[in-house]
C-alpha cells in the first residue's frame, strides 16, 4: 500500500511541477544559471570555464613556464554545485606554479549550473557524451 501512496505522490509532485509537459523542471527555478543556457539559441553544448597558463605573453598561452606544452586539468562538480564552486573558490586560491604551468578546465554538467537542461533526458553518461 506504501508503494501505491508513492506513486500517487510522484504522479501529483509532477503536476505541481509542470512535469509531463516535456519541460525540465527540477532545476529550473528560474534564476539567472537555470536559464542562461537558452538565451544563446537554446545550444547543446555543455558550459565549460578555461583558465589559460598565466604567461603573461598571450603567444605562449599554450606552454608553461618551462616553454613546455601546458598540462590540462579538468574539474568536475558534485552533486548540488557547478562549476562556480571550481571558479569561484578554488582557481582563485592556487599557486602561482600551477596557474602558470596548467590549463584548468571546469565542467558544468547536463542540467547543472550554465550547461543545457534538456527535456526528455536521462542524464546518462552517453548524454552527456553527445
Amino acid at each position: 500500500m506504501r508503494f501505491l501512496g508513492f506513486a500517487r505522490k510522484w504522479e501529483n509532485r509532477k503536476k505541481a511541477f509542470g512535469g509531463g509537459d516535456g519541460i525540465t523542471v527540477w532545476s529550473d527555478c528560474g534564476c539567472e544559471s537555470c536559464v542562461s543556457w537558452m538565451k544563446d539559441g537554446g545550444g547543446q553544448n555543455l558550459h565549460v570555464v578555461v583558465k589559460e597558463p598565466s604567461t603573461g605573453d598571450p603567444t605562449t598561452a599554450n606552454e608553461n613556464c618551462c616553454g613546455d606544452l601546458a598540462e590540462n586539468v579538468i574539474f568536475l562538480h558534485g552533486f548540488l554545485s557547478s562549476s562556480s564552486f571550481w571558479t569561484e573558490t578554488v582557481f582563485p586560491n592556487l599557486s602561482e606554479p600551477v596557474k602558470r604551468n596548467y590549463r584548468l578546465f571546469a565542467v558544468d554538467l547536463l542540467g547543472f549550473g550554465r550547461s543545457p537542461k534538456p527535456k526528455d533526458c536521462f542524464y546518462t553518461l552517453t548524454d552527456h557524451l553527445e
